[in-house]
């Protein structure tokens, strides 16, 4: 889940012109707030269902909560997957957005003769 809203999110920054969430994340002191805030933004959802799930597994499995466990779980499944596919889902709409423009480049090329 976490990986299908990466997805949406990197082709928005593709559209956008903006580099890789986690390099924009490590090379841009000054933003960084702002594209963690967002990044919480599309992280949330999955973050939050898996934090649903696992507690009804503990719950299930062991009949008590562990929440350290409960928020490291959480987090390896929800916001890592986010974090680390937003950047290359980004570079990969790049390329269809590149290819695309290239061909209206040339269509329009064609039209003209």
């Amino acid at each position: 889940m976490a990986a299908l809203l990466a997805l949406p999110a990197g082709v928005r920054d593709a559209k956008d012109g903006r580099q890789g969430y986690l390099w924009a994340i490590a090379r841009n002191p000054k933003r960084r707030r702002q594209l963690l805030h967002e990044g919480w933004r599309g992280a949330r959802l999955p973050f939050f269902v898996s934090v649903v799930l696992d507690c009804i597994y503990q719950l299930i499995t062991s009949h008590f909560l562990y929440p350290l466990e409960l928020l490291f779980t959480a987090t390896l499944l929800a916001l890592v997957p986010y974090a680390l596919l937003r950047g290359p889902f980004n570079r990969i709409a790049r390329l269809f957005f590149a290819r695309s423009q290239e061909a209206d480049q040339v269509g329009e090329a064609q039209r003209e003769k």
